[in-house]
């Protein structure tokens, strides 16, 4: 039997986590999650749609998105992303979007690389990290132009128990 999970927790830690490092305080974040849910059309046609993540089980799929804009008068040069992976979700290979720059970080946001390149330890041994091991998830935007908007997102599935 599966259990019903409130995904409003999952929201909040994702947004404690949120932050550009732009010296142009001009910059608004908007983050939100969503549930991705099989539609059907009167054919039986089969589609995805996103909603609000108010209830999920396990094995669902969560898309956390931020949406940004540069209220400013200037644009916004180096603007850094991250968001938190929380622990009640495992990231989805290859999901994250809107920036070409992406980096992860496998040991609670202190050091950020390529997927490539991150290493972790497990029983004392260095191992290539796997999507699993990602807690945060960085993206770079070379320029944010004033009045500009857009949005990075990740798609992550509900953990079991």
């Amino acid at each position: 039997m599966k259990h019903t999970t409130t995904i409003l927790p999952l929201i909040f830690l994702a947004l404690s986590q949120v932050h550009t490092a732009a010296a142009n305080e001009a910059m608004e974040l908007y983050i939100f999650a969503e549930e991705e849910i099989e539609i059907f059309d009167a054919e039986g046609n089969r589609s995805l749609k996103r909603v609000s993540a108010d209830n999920i089980i396990p094995g669902d799929t969560v898309v956390y998105s931020t949406r940004y804009q540069n209220n400013g008068k200037q644009p916004a040069d180096n603007v850094v992303i991250t968001n938190i992976i929380p622990e009640e979700v495992t990231y989805l290979p290859g999901s994250a979007t809107g920036s070409k720059t992406i980096t992860y970080s496998v040991d609670g946001g202190k050091h950020f690389d390529q997927a490539e390149n991150l290493r972790t330890f497990e029983n004392k041994e260095s191992r290539p990290a796997s999507h699993k091991d990602y807690t945060h998830i960085r993206w770079l935007l070379p320029r944010v132009d004033s009045g500009a908007t857009g949005s990075v997102s990740f798609l992550s599935n509900v953990n079991e128990g």
